[in-house]
């Protein structure tokens, strides 16, 4: 799980140093921040953090001091000082948002809340909004795509469910329901080790049962279609297709309400590409992934939500898998 949060985030700063270098426009800070970078990437922390403090206390107020803060940040986070890199980061975002740096840092900070504590990533938010995220990630483990999970203290992930919609009702404010229902959609769509949700609808357990009765305001039929000696199908209900069907529904649902409040389409194009992965019946990380004219359809929705010219790791996946992408020269065909 560390080694790839740490790879996740570290690609992107040296995405970010590439990217951001060719329009530097004050050369002094970019002097500096080459230096700086010499330091790091030498391991010579301390200098690296100097030379920018220096420069930030000769140039506070200029032009350029958001590049500062980002790389400060990145500096203090290869040195494995995450708290203090958050600060950085977090300032960053309050004080120039408009900046190119700042939509860096708000990407690094989003992955880093899915495997950190919630609280100190937003620690800028309002507290008791924070605490109720970080235990409602309790009630439920996390799951990447394809990648099991280091939590072991599983208690309710239908309770988690119904806290999320607990908190959606107290919370008015767009930012905060964006992101409940964002790891709401997470839980929903079965990206847990709790086999709960719509990637893990065949499991007929209490939660999965509880969730389809919720979403359909009627309980489970139980006349299972069962299969004879024989060969034959005995007539009954496929519990799993009706199963199948409401988790599909409240996932399209859950994202459809995230889309209206949630002004970043970073969730939402997130949420679109993880349901392309789950109704393709592949795994992502294997390769093997082949798109149907159901998965299709939250592909596309992906590139509709990212800037065409976007090398987003979903936008040029999904691209790829739709056919649009020429991927030995990432050239848009």
């Amino acid at each position: 799980m560390v080694k790839y949060v740490l790879v996740t985030c570290i690609s992107l700063l040296i995405s970010t140093e590439y990217s951001f270098s060719r329009d530097v426009s004050e050369k002094s800070v970019d002097d500096v921040i080459q230096v700086a970078r010499m330091y790091r990437n030498s391991k010579l922390y301390d200098e690296a953090k100097r030379v920018l403090i220096d420069k930030y206390a000769d140039d506070t107020g200029g032009a350029d001091v958001d590049k500062i803060y980002y790389e400060l940040g990145a500096v203090l986070f290869l040195e494995g000082e995450l708290e203090a890199a958050v600060v950085q980061w977090v300032s960053l975002l309050d004080k120039y948002p408009e900046s190119v740096y700042a939509t860096s840092a708000d990407e690094i900070l989003r992955e880093l809340s899915l495997h950190v504590d919630m609280t100190l990533v937003g620690a800028h938010s309002d507290i008791v909004f924070e605490e109720q995220l970080r235990f409602s990630m309790r009630l439920w483990n996390y799951q990447h795509v394809d990648q099991k999970t280091d939590w072991s203290d599983l208690q309710d992930p239908w309770r988690a469910y119904r806290f999320y919609q607990d908190m959606l009702m107290h919370n008015p404010d767009p930012v905060k329901r964006g992101l409940i229902y964002y790891l709401q959609f997470l839980l929903v769509s079965g990206h847990n080790s709790d086999k709960f949700g719509y990637k893990n609808y065949s499991s007929l357990n209490d939660a999965n049962i509880s969730l389809y009765e919720e979403i359909a305001g009627e309980s489970l039929p139980d006349n299972p279609r069962t299969d004879s000696f024989d060969g034959s199908v005995e007539p009954g209900v496929d519990k799993s297709k009706l199963l199948r069907r409401a988790f599909k529904h409240e996932c399209e649902r859950i994202l459809y309400e995230l889309e209206r409040v949630d002004t970043d389409a970073w969730r939402v194009a997130d949420g679109y590409f993880r349901m392309g992965v789950i109704t393709s019946g592949s795994s992502f990380w294997t390769g093997s992934l082949k798109v149907t004219e159901e998965s299709g359809v939250y592909f596309q929705r992906v590139l509709e939500l990212t800037p065409e010219e976007s090398f987003n790791y979903r936008r040029v996946f999904a691209a790829f898998w739709l056919g649009e992408y020429d991927m030995a020269s990432v050239q848009r065909k």
